[in-house]
Parts: C-alpha cells; structure tokens; sequence
C-alpha cells in the first residue's frame, strides 16, 4: 500500500513538473508567455475559470494555467485526476 502511494505521488510530481513547461493542445503548444487569445485559438474554451487561472482537461489530465495582469500565461501546473 505505501508502495503504491509512493508510485502515485512519483508520477503526479514528474507530470507537475513537465507542465511547467508547456501544455500540448492537438498539433499546438502552449507555454509561458501565450496570450490568452491565443491559447482560447489553440485550445478552445476551458472548461472552468477561477480568477486568474483557467482549467483544460485532456483525459485524465487536468491542466491549470495561471495568467497575469498582462493576459500572459504565468505558470503552467497539471495534475492526475482518476
């Protein structure tokens, strides 16, 4: 059993940190920096906003994007939802 929780929280901290880079939608790329029109362009709509961050959902992959004041995405994290 802790095995298992070890190996759960492995994978979702090497996915969290691959995010941070960037967030792949179909043939495009998003990444810091990517103005939110050009990410609604690339991605669609998300499926949830709160404030100054916005959910997309890609399998069981859900990815929060951060943006500033500017309307540049600021940070990209993702976490492993079952």
């Amino acid at each position: 059993m802790l095995c298992a929780a070890l190996f759960l929280f492995l994978v979702t901290s090497v996915a969290t940190s691959w995010a941070d880079l960037s967030m792949r939608c179909g043939r495009y790329l998003v990444d810091k920096g990517t103005l939110i029109d050009e990410v609604i362009a690339k991605c669609g709509d998300p499926y949830s906003t709160y404030g100054d961050y916005w959910l997309y959902r890609q399998g069981k992959v859900v990815y929060r994007l951060h943006f500033n004041w500017q309307g540049e995405v600021r940070r990209i994290q993702s976490e492993i939802r079952f």
